[in-house]
């Protein structure tokens, strides 16, 4: 069984640290920034940026800066990993 490849990012570009990706829109950061963000002690700055990053970019460029492992990892403890049925939250 072959491992499916990736897709190669929406632009080269975005491999190099100066650049200022799309997908970051409202803010000056770098590539470089993004990645000291999404690699900070404070997970609620790794999570903003996380969350930044899977809202806004292309899920072929997703994969340049996180795996899976750090995706999950971010999720607060307790909380629902998908969202509640509508009558489960009417029970409420």
């Amino acid at each position: 069984m072959s491992v499916p490849k990736r897709l190669p990012p929406t632009s080269e570009t975005l491999r190099d640290d100066a650049t200022r990706p799309y997908f970051l829109w409202w803010t000056d950061a770098t590539v470089g920034d993004l990645k000291a963000h999404l690699a900070s002690a404070d997970p609620e700055e790794r999570a903003y940026w996380m969350g930044a990053l899977l809202r806004e970019a292309n899920t072929r460029d997703v994969w340049l800066f996180v795996n899976s492992d750090e995706g999950v990892s971010l999720m607060a403890p307790g909380r629902p990993r998908r969202p509640r049925s509508r009558s489960a939250s009417r029970d409420r």
